[in-house]
């Protein structure tokens, strides 16, 4: 079946129980299918177009020749008449949908292996099943009714889709992506609604345990005196107005704080809010300063590097007006995901930290770079001195013709 038609799904009725099932459903995977019933006689399915949003029940019938034979048939036909699935059609609609959304986790699941590989996923595996009692705990409703497998595959299936949903909020996408969840803001935002609920939930714990290598630590500590700190070279460039980090190079736009300027931004990143979601470029940057200024020093360092020309005065008036304008931003993802990530892994670098730190203290100016030369420069003459001496006092005590006596004096007249 997969050779004749490739990339399809199909379902049959064909079983233990049913040996004689004739019945083949073929579908397009673009269309949601769910099976209700499968009988020798009768499949019934439920389908739902997401193009067209409409959905119906259809009915498969290969009856048997033998009248006796087809006398379960009518009864399973019977059956479905007064069945509350064909007449309930918004909860088959429903269904439906979140047959949809459970075969889209699986697909996040199969990108997840491809990317990261299956020794991650088995991983996640051991680490689900190590855990299973307690996140089993954690839930007021008793779970004894799912199976040990089903309930590992179901926490794998929502761990890896919640995760992978989250990396890729936090990506700015100008173009299709072909996954629905994103290329309608609609759809991601009530995914986030529906993560909120408290019935949606999984266990915090089991998300640490599993989440921890995969995010990055951005906003809460490192700011741009950090940055500076690590050997970052932060550069005001006032002819182009983009934001780019390559080889420790931070290279901003300036800006100019004065009385209006908070007045002028926040219009223009109400504008980008309620017009240009996707296009948002000052809220992104914004948001970007408002993650790496959180004290004067900031402030200061951004003056000298000539990033910012402050004409409030105080410092601590920029900070002030950097932080309040994030307040209540809706959060669609950033332009600067991928800068903050290469600065992260750049600050993370021990070597980068400790090579920051050796200039600054020991090169800071000409007169500190000569001394710390010529400190080095006598400290090798000494240790080169020390280890002569040594080898020297060394072979003195290894040499046999050193130690031995001299003759006695003869005693011939």
């Amino acid at each position: 079946m997969a050779h004749s038609f490739p990339e399809w799904n199909f379902d049959s009725n064909h079983s233990t129980e049913a040996e004689n099932g004739r019945i083949v459903v073929i579908w397009n995977p673009a269309l949601s299918v769910i099976t209700y019933l499968k009988a020798p006689q009768l499949v019934v399915c439920g389908v739902f177009d997401p193009i067209t949003s409409c959905s119906f029940t259809v009915a498969f019938v290969y009856a048997f020749n033998d009248r006796m034979n087809r006398l379960p048939l009518w009864a399973d036909i019977k059956r479905l008449a007064s069945s509350p699935v064909l007449r309930n059609a918004s909860e088959l609609s429903r269904h439906l949908e979140y047959e949809k959304m459970e075969q889209h986790k699986k697909k996040y699941l199969e990108n997840f292996a491809l990317m990261y590989g299956n020794q991650t996923v088995e991983e996640f595996i051991r680490i689900i099943v190590r855990d299973e009692k307690i996140v089993r705990a954690c839930y007021a409703e008793s779970t004894d009714w799912i199976s040990s497998e089903d309930f590992v595959e179901m926490m794998l299936v929502d761990s890896v889709f919640i995760l992978v949903f989250l990396k890729q909020t936090g990506r700015r996408y100008i173009d299709k992506t072909g996954d629905f969840l994103f290329d309608k803001s609609c759809h991601r935002d009530t995914i986030f609604e529906d993560l909120l609920l408290l019935e949606n939930q999984l266990p915090f714990s089991l998300l640490e345990n599993l989440f921890g290598p995969f995010f990055i630590k951005f906003g809460d500590n490192l700011t741009f005196h950090e940055l500076d700190s690590a050997g970052v070279d932060i550069v005001g460039n006032k002819v182009e107005r983009g934001t780019s980090f390559e080889r420790g190079v931070l290279t901003m736009p300036c800006f100019t704080a004065r009385g209006h300027t908070e007045r002028l931004w926040r219009n223009i990143m109400a504008l980008e809010q309620c017009h240009y979601t996707y296009a948002a470029y000052v809220c992104h940057y914004i948001t970007f300063l408002d993650f790496l200024i959180d004290t004067e020093q900031d402030v200061e360092l951004l003056v000298n590097k000539g990033v910012i020309k402050n004409l409030l005065g105080h410092s601590e008036s920029v900070v002030e007006m950097v932080n309040k304008m994030c307040l209540g931003l809706a959060d669609n993802g950033s332009y600067y995901y991928d800068i903050a990530e290469r600065l992260n892994k750049y600050y993370d670098n021990r070597l980068n930290r400790s090579l920051a730190t050796l200039r600054r203290v020991y090169f800071k100016d000409l007169w500190t770079g000569t001394a710390t030369i010529a400190a080095v420069i006598i400290l090798v003459l000494t240790l080169i001195g020390t280890v002569t001496s040594v080898l020297q006092v060394t072979q003195d005590d290894s040499d046999p013709t050193k130690s031995l006596l001299p003759p006695p004096p003869s005693r011939d007249l």
